[in-house]
């Protein structure tokens, strides 16, 4: 799945809604933030539970194709260590 735009407080429980019924319905969930222009904590909320959802039910959740925006946030943050991050793409 592909996120572009803005991940905050505004879109972030769309994307939880989205992320869960696909968790739900697959065993691997893979989330291309290649086009990300914003990350907020929410934002970051929404990922962090979205792993421990897929690592709850056996399942796997994964960041790729990390725009660097996001990159940065999620180092800064030490949410990086928590998600299971793809090697970067771009």
């Amino acid at each position: 799945m592909r996120v572009s735009g803005e991940l905050d407080i505004a879109t972030a429980a769309q994307l939880d809604g989205r992320l869960r019924a696909l968790l739900e319905q697959h065993e691997r969930v893979v989330l291309d933030l290649s086009e990300l222009s914003f990350l907020d904590s929410t934002g970051l909320a929404v990922l962090v539970g979205a792993a421990r959802l897929a690592e709850n039910d056996g399942g796997s959740f994964a960041v790729s194709a990390i725009s660097s925006s996001a990159q940065r946030v999620l180092e800064l943050s030490g949410v990086a260590e928590k998600l299971n991050l793809s090697p970067k793409q771009g």
